[in-house]
């Protein structure tokens, strides 16, 4: 994995139990390492409802003490490995998926934040060949109990107009077979639809399709 890396991007993999959490740390050409986090699952947990809690709220700065909290919390445990680091990748877990994490770091670090690891193969393989854009429009379709979308239809259709031999599924054509046989290569996925949060355990999050659902770790 540090293979696909650049010198200058680190990536960071969280994991959070009950027992504890801790972050593993990923470098190009090196050895992963894995330091454990010292507050309990608990204290992250609230520091990262504060965060969000105080930037949907009256548009004051008391945000940013709740984001120097987090970060202390998760990112200065490995800060000697983010020197000279331009680029970070983050995989978070458990209630981590909701952060923002461009407000825990500076401005000239670029942040990238991927729902596993093993996706980064295919961010690189999208880098060096990209495929043409995929639009996906739920429309018409009622699924799981949830209304139909047709507005989606007129996004969608604006969607692929904006891009040159952008391919299109709407409706009964969007399924989750489309979904993961036409997704490959891609360098644009756009997704019309509805969108299931769990918030107790986001890797179950999922959108939903013309004959079902794709969760986040499918």
């Amino acid at each position: 994995m540090s293979a696909l890396l650049d010198a200058d991007t680190v990536l960071l993999e969280y994991l959070v139990g009950d027992s504890g959490a801790a972050v593993a740390v990923l470098k190009g050409g090196a050895a992963p390492r894995v330091v454990q986090l010292t507050a309990d699952v608990a204290t992250i947990r609230k520091q990262v409802e504060d965060l969000r809690r105080l930037l949907q709220s009256d548009g004051s700065e008391k945000w940013r003490a709740a984001a120097d909290a987090l970060r202390q919390t998760v990112v200065t445990p490995v800060a000697a490995d983010l020197a000279d680091c331009k680029r970070v990748v983050i995989v978070p877990y458990d209630r981590l998926h909701y952060v923002p994490w461009s407000v825990l770091f500076d401005e000239q670090i670029s942040v990238v934040t991927l729902p596993s690891a093993s996706v980064l193969q295919f961010c690189r393989a999208k880098k060096s060949g990209a495929g043409a854009p995929v639009v996906y429009a739920l429309g018409n379709v009622e699924q799981e109990g949830l209304p139909a979308l047709p507005g989606t239809l007129q996004e969608g259709a604006a969607v692929t107009k904006s891009f040159s031999g952008a391919r299109l599924f709407s409706e009964r054509g969007f399924t989750v077979e489309t979904v993961r046989n036409g997704t490959g290569g891609a360098q644009v996925v756009h997704f019309a639809t509805h969108g299931i949060l769990e918030p107790w355990n986001p890797d179950a999050s999922a959108i939903v399709t013309a004959d079902g659902r794709i969760p986040v770790r499918a």
